[in-house]
């Protein structure tokens, strides 16, 4: 499997990028074995993930001329690493970036498991989106499936685990309260039958307003 970061992987871990495939690896998560790299292709880009990071690659999409190809996945690229520096400066738990190339992001690995909405957890993410949203980052794939909650610290009593949110890459900076109230409908919906539960935490009376007003619209088109 050839990469267009090797220098990302590391010496130790570039051998096995090489012979590793994804069907193969499917078969090992079936089987119950913990065998890293974990292999993973989404609809723009393969994710690796290591025992302690994580390393994204966009890779070349053979319908595209190079030159238009290389320019989108490069501004994809620089964009999905500049959210997430953004979000780290705001405080908001995320990955933290470890080296970049044109086509690839390495970033730490978050240990948890991703989490199943309910009420607590429909209220704890309306809060991170909110989050977000103040700090003009709008995520636009806020799902269970992008957040993971963390392992509590031992000791810590009662604690309640940390919550992060991963994959910026669809993610980009914006103020406009359409753009918000799309994330939080995005968001809202993907949490039923907690849905209200969102919106009412996510407690912000001019987004709800829009956020309505769209949700009345996609009622119109199913209908």
């Amino acid at each position: 499997m050839d990469t267009s970061c090797p220098e990302l992987f590391g010496s130790s871990t570039s051998g096995v990028l090489s012979s590793l495939q994804a069907k193969k690896e499917e078969r090992n998560e079936r089987s119950g074995e913990e065998r890293f790299p974990k292999v993973y292709k989404g609809a723009e880009a393969f994710v690796y993930i290591f025992e302690d990071f994580v390393v994204k690659e966009r890779r070349r999409k053979a319908y595209r001329l190079k030159t238009f190809d290389e320019a989108i996945r490069k501004r994809r690229t620089r964009l999905e690493a500049k959210m997430l520096k953004r979000a780290e400066k705001e405080g908001i738990a995320a990955p933290h970036i470890i080296k970049t190339s044109e086509f690839c992001i390495k970033m730490t690995r978050i240990l948890g498991k991703h989490i199943k909405p309910n009420k607590v957890w429909a209220e704890r993410a309306a809060h991170l989106l909110k989050k977000l949203h103040s700090a003009s980052i709008i995520h636009d794939d806020f799902t269970p499936a992008n957040l993971i909650a963390t392992e509590e610290n031992k000791g810590s009593g009662k604690a309640l685990p940390s919550l992060f949110i991963i994959d910026f890459g669809l993610a980009f900076v914006s103020q406009r309260i359409e753009d918000k109230a799309s994330d939080l409908f995005t968001a809202a919906q993907s949490f039923k039958p907690y849905e209200g539960v969102f919106v009412r935490a996510y407690n912000d009376e001019v987004v709800e307003e829009r956020y309505k007003a769209i949700r009345k619209r996609m009622r119109y088109v199913k209908d």
